[in-house]
C-alpha cells in the first residue's frame, strides 16, 4: 500500500515538473478587454489560427497545448468592430516552454520576451544564411573572388554560428535555409557540408518535422554534382513562397 502512494505521489510530482505544452501569459498596457488570437507557421499554408483567449485587464494565457516542435508565431488583437492588430511588430517562436510577453500596444517597441532563450538566439541570427558582402570579396575587400571561394567562406561562417549555438532549435531552421541558399548558388559540396553542419548540434534534432526538410534538401543537393545539369525540383523560399529550379535557371 505504501509503495502504491510513494508512486502516485512520484507520478504527480513528475507530471507538475514537465508540463506537456507551452504556456504562454501576456500583460499589455493600453490593451481594452478584448480577444487574442494565437497562429502559428505551418508549412505551405501559412499562418494558421490555433487557439483564441479573453483579454481582460491587458492581461491573457495561452496553455497546454502542445506542438510536435518549435513554430514561428503570430499574436493579433481584437477588440469589437476594431481592425485587428498585431501585439508585436515581429512575429516570434514558440515551443513546448513557458513564454512571458510584457509590452504596450501604443509602442510596440517596449514588448519584451522573457523566458525564452529560443528568441533571443532568433533574434540575433534571423538573416544570418543570408550570403553577405564578406563572403563576396578578400580581406583588402577589392578583388572579388570565385564562386568556389565564396561558397568555402560562406560554409564556414554558419558553421561558426551553429556551433557557437549548438543547443538551439534555430540551428536547425539557419540549416535549413543555408541548404536552400547553397543549392541556388551552385555549391557541389553542399550536401555533404549539412551533414557536417548536423553533426554539430548537441541535441536529437530528428523527430522535428524540419529534419524532413533538410532532408529533402540535401537529396536534392547530392544529385546536382559539379558539371551535371540540375535536376527538376520544387521547394520554397526564405518567406515560404514556392518556386521550381526552372525559375533559377540563367540567375546564379
Amino acid at each position: 500500500m505504501k509503495n502504491s502512494l510513494l508512486f502516485i505521489i512520484m507520478m504527480n510530482l513528475l507530471a507538475c515538473a514537465s508540463p506537456s505544452g507551452f504556456n504562454l501569459t501576456g500583460n499589455i498596457q493600453n490593451c481594452k478587454d478584448g480577444k487574442v488570437i494565437l497562429s502559428v507557421l505551418e508549412e505551405n499554408s501559412g499562418y494558421v489560427p490555433i487557439d483564441t483567449v479573453e483579454v481582460i485587464n491587458g492581461n491573457f494565457e495561452f496553455k497546454d497545448y502542445e506542438m510536435d516542435g518549435p513554430k514561428n508565431a503570430l499574436l493579433t488583437y481584437l477588440y469589437g468592430n476594431e481592425k485587428a492588430t498585431s501585439i508585436l511588430n515581429s512575429t516570434f517562436w514558440i515551443e513546448n516552454k513557458y513564454i512571458e510577453i510584457q509590452g504596450n500596444l501604443n509602442d510596440k517597441d517596449q514588448t519584451e520576451l522573457n523566458g525564452d532563450e529560443l528568441n533571443r538566439v532568433a533574434n540575433k541570427y534571423f538573416d544570418v544564411w543570408l550570403p553577405t558582402t564578406e563572403d563576396k570579396h578578400s580581406d583588402d575587400n577589392e578583388v572579388s573572388l570565385s564562386r568556389e571561394h565564396i561558397n568555402d567562406r560562406y560554409f564556414q561562417r554558419i558553421k561558426n554560428v551553429v556551433q557557437e549555438n549548438s543547443n538551439s532549435y534555430y540551428m536547425l531552421v539557419v540549416i535549413r535555409n543555408y541548404a536552400k541558399l547553397s543549392n541556388m548558388y551552385g555549391d557541389h559540396n553542399s550536401s555533404k557540408r549539412v551533414s557536417d553542419l548536423l553533426k554539430l548540434l548537441n541535441f536529437t534534432y530528428q523527430n522535428y518535422p524540419i529534419s524532413e526538410k533538410i532532408s529533402e534538401a540535401q537529396s536534392i543537393l547530392s544529385k546536382t554534382a559539379k558539371g551535371k545539369k540540375l535536376p527538376y525540383f520544387k521547394s520554397f523560399d526564405n518567406d515560404d513562397h514556392p518556386y521550381e529550379s526552372t525559375m533559377i535557371k540563367g540567375k546564379y
